[in-house]
């Protein structure tokens, strides 16, 4: 009998699996989740002393300037081929559509439940 090994999550092997975004997905994405245009990305390799990946503000190779999210942008985060990250608050408007609360701690769920709770007191959904 075969000893069991655990699967081979290795991004080289992983890339058979991703599946395409059906067409107008990142569309709707887009409609949905962004307020504005800046995004971060997260870094293809691990900080080699951490271990941790960070994310940064890519930017345009020539000019310097930041880089504007693009459907492609969201086509390939969608598909698990790079990770961003949004931003919430429209500047100009101050005001967001979408909120992401981090609740990976002993009780979070509780809290969670509170949290839903007093936002709905809000007229916050």
């Amino acid at each position: 009998m075969e000893k069991w090994q655990p699967p081979d999550f290795r991004e080289e092997r992983m890339r058979k699996y991703r599946l395409k975004a059906p067409t107008g997905v990142a569309a709707d994405y887009f409609r949905l989740f962004v307020n504005r245009r800046a995004y971060t990305l997260q870094s293809d390799r691990p900080h080699p002393e951490s271990g941790r990946h960070y994310y940064y503000r890519p930017t345009d190779k020539k000019t310097g300037q930041g880089l504007s999210l693009t459907l492609d942008t969201i086509q390939r985060h969608i598909e698990g081929e790079i990770t961003i990250a949004l931003y919430a608050i429209n500047p100009a408007t101050q005001g967001c559509r979408w909120v992401a609360i981090d609740a990976d701690y002993k009780d979070a769920l509780n809290d969670l439940i509170k949290l839903g709770y007093y936002l709905k007191q809000d007229g916050v959904e």
